[in-house]
């Protein structure tokens, strides 16, 4: 059989050109199913008069593929796809900034995504590499190379900690294959894993009413208003409490959740709330500050009902009660998103978490 004549392109992190003709067939053959995983290949006699190519061109290839995973090679034995091949282990979770970035406001639910992210993916088997800085900056390195995955179909999805709005006319959410899912409330018609604050706050109020509690005040941030799709009044009446317009407080940046709370505590008036609900965990060190300028004593005078991304160590200042999300539970939620997505399933466009208490944790 006469042997084509294949053109080359240089591929990110070659030291050496390759036949990209018999390398993406190689890799289309795989992604596609037709070798599962630790399946062994054809010899290279077969692949050399099926795909008529030279020794050098199928090796070169075959170089390439156990660079990206795909293939293990054994000398002497033979070729096999690789137990955990990227197409359906490799889940890329892409952030928008890095650490000590405050423009773009790390959070500690980032953070303590970025510290569990090793457990998940020993856990689960997936290949969980960390992309900071991916923010439609399309001259950044590493945007650049998560677009070549993308449309070479080296991965088995995207996890976006947050909406992708900056993204959303980029590859990384146009290009086709790739199931994709993003940690917010709504992302531009993508899956999305959403922390579910109508039970954070149903659970809070229903704690809150079992302590005794009468009168509750709550902070909130800005974009938990717009999104709420519940009555936060009438929620906390079905409870037996009572809260008024100037107790909901919306707080634009950390250092005023202590001021909010000296005021809102500081008077002696015995119709001051009994009772706070923090719906985000980085406010907790002003929040406990502001308590204690106020000069209120929890849980005595107080019961407060913190936010929380477990694990985290318990509070050492004040016993607030912790109510939230594990992010070991969000990234495992994810990573079932896309394997549904991948497998052909067709997944609620939302999958909502419901808040639990510190207690309802399993151990870690």
């Amino acid at each position: 059989m006469p042997r084509k004549k294949l053109s080359s392109e240089k591929l990110a992190g070659d030291s050496i050109s390759v036949p990209n003709a018999t390398l993406h067939l190689l890799r289309r053959q795989i992604v596609a199913g037709h070798y599962p995983p630790g399946t062994r290949l054809p010899t290279r006699r077969v692949f050399q008069d099926t795909l008529g190519v030279s020794p050098v061109t199928l090796q070169r290839a075959l170089d390439r593929l156990q660079k990206e995973g795909f293939v293990r090679l054994v000398d002497r034995v033979g070729s096999f796809i690789t137990q955990h091949p990227p197409h359906l282990y490799r889940c890329p979770v892409v952030f928008p900034s890095a650490p000590h970035a405050p423009e773009h406001n790390w959070n500690r639910f980032w953070q303590l995504l970025v510290d569990k992210i090793p457990q998940t993916a020993e856990k689960t088997g997936h290949k969980l590499p960390i992309y900071l800085n991916i923010d439609g900056h399309t001259d950044n390195e590493d945007f650049q190379s998560l677009v070549r995955d993308v449309e070479l179909r080296r991965l088995a999805g995207l996890i976006f900690a947050t909406n992708p709005w900056t993204l959303l006319h980029t590859p990384l959410i146009t290009a086709p294959g790739t199931p994709r899912v993003a940690i917010a409330q709504s992302a531009g018609g993508l899956h999305v894993v959403a922390h579910d604050f109508g039970s954070f706050f149903a659970r809070a109020m229903e704690y809150l009413a079992q302590r005794g509690r009468r009168r509750v005040a709550l902070l909130v941030r800005e974009h938990m208003i717009s999104a709420w799709n519940f009555d936060v009044a009438q929620l906390a009446q079905c409870h037996g409490l009572v809260t008024r317009p100037e107790w909901t407080q919306v707080v634009m940046g950390l250092e005023n959740a202590r001021t909010v709370l000296h005021l809102l505590l500081s008077s002696r008036n015995t119709q001051r709330p009994d009772a706070v609900i923090l719906a985000d965990d980085n406010w907790m060190d002003h929040a406990t500050a502001g308590l204690i300028a106020a000069g209120v004593r929890v849980p005595e005078d107080l019961d407060v009902v913190t936010h929380c991304n477990f694990p985290q160590p318990e509070p050492r200042v004040m016993p607030f009660k912790r109510l939230g999300w594990d992010v070991r539970e969000v990234l495992a939620a994810c990573l079932e998103v896309l394997d549904k997505i991948r497998q052909g399933d067709k997944p609620p466009i939302e999958h909502r978490m419901p808040a639990v208490f510190d207690h309802e944790l399993e151990s870690p």
